[in-house]
């Protein structure tokens, strides 16, 4: 089985982007998720962090992560 770095590197399938699959529930979760981090971003007044959804599938979670300068 090949791996996605070597898919990548491959120009037959460089195109192609390869994620985890999901199930409905899971992915409105991660929807429900991504909203509450937008929220949280915009709560923090000091502009010096972003939120993101991180995590495998059924183990998301929001982190907090000092913004690039």
């Amino acid at each position: 089985m090949a791996t996605t770095a070597a898919l990548r590197r491959s120009d037959r399938f460089s195109h192609v982007g390869v994620s985890h699959e999901m199930t409905k529930l899971e992915r409105e979760q991660g929807k429900q998720l991504s909203t509450e981090a937008k929220q949280r971003e915009l709560q923090d007044g000091s502009g010096e962090f972003v939120y993101r959804v991180r995590g495998q599938p059924g183990k998301m979670k929001i982190v907090r992560l000092r913004k690039r300068q």
